[in-house]
């Protein structure tokens, strides 16, 4: 579901895998985008970000958006803290 290139760098967190493209549509989960806006952000179509957001909540092993963030933030995958990483 990544799509990721070999060589394409991968983020490691309490057995879960992202490659750049799914941790960049996590970052957007977070944020509070739109779909519409966040797959304009990543040049992609919001059919094919809203994939990618169903692979990650296939991976998170949960049914809600809400649901993948809690988990997200409890693996430490993103900064959570009020204007990122200092």
């Amino acid at each position: 579901m990544g799509g990721g290139e070999p060589g394409d760098s991968l983020l490691r967190c309490g057995g879960l895998v992202l490659d750049a493209r799914l941790s960049a549509v996590l970052g957007m989960l977070g944020s509070g985008a739109t779909d519409e806006a966040a797959a304009r952000a990543l040049e992609v179509s919001v059919r094919t970000y809203r994939r990618h957001v169903a692979g990650i909540m296939a991976m998170l092993e949960v049914s809600s958006r809400f649901a993948a963030g809690v988990r997200v933030a409890r693996l430490g995958v993103l900064d959570t803290r009020p204007g990122g990483a200092e």
